[in-house]
């Protein structure tokens, strides 16, 4: 579809997908993935990765071996796509983890630091998996935080 994209992956993830277990065969189809690597556009990564100035990944590996976020830094606002560690905004809730997680207290783990700094520091989230609300700040009223959604 885009013939001269490159796609940034990590080696760890690119493994797990080419091998998966039973529990993720159903959502590993090679004929999905497999020719991004034929028509040498798959660039594998080993860590988190500066792919340009201001286009970071960032290793998350509680959902998956080799997961990964995207951050956006644009003049002062940073955009996070927050990928599969946090998917819709219902796992705003820190105990609210997918099943399909593999390492859920890492995951765990990794939302706490992830959500703390993104309250405190203003970033804008982006769920890949949110249906009526795609994308908020999240912001503290007293005790409680809660999500300020924002329009794409």
């Amino acid at each position: 579809t885009f013939p001269k994209a490159k796609y940034y992956v990590q080696e760890k993830c690119w493994e797990e997908a080419c091998n998966p277990n039973e529990r993720c065969h159903g959502s590993h189809r090679a004929e999905n993935f497999l020719p991004i690597e034929e028509r040498g556009q798959l660039e594998l990564l080993d860590g988190d990765t500066e792919i340009m100035p201001g286009l970071n990944v960032i290793v998350t590996d509680g959902h998956a071996q080799g997961h990964q976020m995207v951050m956006f830094n644009h003049g002062g606002e940073r955009i996070v796509f927050l990928g599969d560690i946090v998917p819709t905004p219902h796992h705003l809730n820190l105990v609210a983890i997918s099943a399909f997680d593999s390492s859920p207290e890492k995951t765990l783990e990794q939302k706490r630091d992830l959500l703390s700094e993104a309250e405190r520091k203003g970033w804008l989230l982006v769920f890949s998996h949110g249906h009526d609300v795609k994308a908020g700040y999240l912001e503290r009223r007293g005790e409680m935080g809660y999500l300020r959604p924002v329009d794409l």
